[in-house]
């Protein structure tokens, strides 16, 4: 699968479930700040890939310390995101919190397939050698 396919997909998918509760009025699984939530994760996606990228391109020794970086860099801004949105006050916060959450893990799932499935081809590269 090409790398930004891997990248765009989780933010693909919420964006169409985002875009499917539009269609049922009658039940609101999402806040009005969806989009602002998708971009924010849209963007917290693409730092964590170029930071585990350059880590995956210096030593292998090396790489856990960029794969933990970014975990690191998406919780603390994941933080400040959501204690600014609640200073602004913010409707129904609570369904914020919930859909927050939601991004989260399922970019969160996202990215440990990958990475299992890039260090399962890594261990079979060593191992063929």
């Amino acid at each position: 699968m090409r790398p930004w396919i891997k990248w765009l997909l989780p933010s693909g998918i919420m964006a169409l479930l985002i875009l499917i509760d539009g269609l049922i009025p009658a039940m609101v699984f999402f806040h009005p700040l969806k989009w602002i939530l998708l971009i924010f994760f849209l963007f917290l996606s693409y730092l964590s890939k170029q930071i585990t990228k350059i880590g995956f391109q210096e030593e292998q020794r090396k790489f856990p310390n960029y794969f933990f970086l970014s975990i690191i860099l998406r919780m603390v801004f994941g933080i400040f995101f959501i204690l600014i949105c609640i200073l602004l006050k913010i409707s129904n916060p609570l369904l914020f919190l919930l859909n927050f959450i939601m991004f989260y893990f399922f970019h969160i799932v996202f990215e440990i397939y990958y990475l299992l499935g890039n260090l399962r081809a890594n261990s079979k590269q060593s191992s063929g050698k």
